[in-house]
């Protein structure tokens, strides 16, 4: 059944008509969250020494996993509006007692995609960057580097889909 632009509005307004506490509160708990893991991994490990660089990043990313939980809670929330289903803040947490490793396992594909992709613009860049001491050097194709960033969105597209399909009980 195709709808008009208008119809959509129309729709998307009479679901949030009074329904947008929740899901505010809960965009902002977890935004706070990745702002709040960011200070507590600078203040435990502090320096700019090896140790500290890697601490600070195996912290980070193991409580960015942890938001992860946090975030597909979020997207069940936006579920159950969608369908006008009951939901409340305490949706956050579903995923924390309903197969969080299937949401653990999804972002730290994720995570390893975006070190993959990034790791090759890095190393690009450094190549660039010293490009007169290495004259003989190859560097990335644009293309290759257009690839990489679109696998990376096609990921994170597909993470959210893959949310969906936890919530929904695949």
């Amino acid at each position: 059944m195709r709808k008009n632009l208008k119809g959509c509005k129309k729709l998307a307004r009479e679901t949030l008509a009074g329904n947008f506490t929740v899901p505010v509160i809960g965009s902002i708990a977890v935004a706070a969250m990745s702002v709040i893991s960011s200070y507590i991994s600078t203040a435990l490990f502090p320096g700019d020494s090896l140790y500290a660089i890697i601490g600070g990043e195996v912290f980070s990313f193991i409580l960015s996993l942890v938001i992860c939980v946090f975030s597909a809670g979020l997207y069940r929330i936006y579920l159950n509006i969608s369908r006008r289903e009951a939901y409340s803040f305490g949706d956050l947490l579903y995923f924390f007692s309903h197969q969080p490793d299937h949401v653990i396992v999804a972002s730290f594909v994720l995570a390893l995609i975006n070190l993959v992709t990034f790791l090759v613009f890095g190393f690009d860049k450094l190549k660039a960057k010293y490009k007169e001491k290495h004259e003989g050097a190859r560097r990335v194709p644009e293309k290759t580097l257009f690839l990489l960033a679109a696998l990376f969105i096609f990921w994170c597209v597909d993470k959210r889909r893959g949310y969906y399909l936890l919530t929904v009980g695949f």
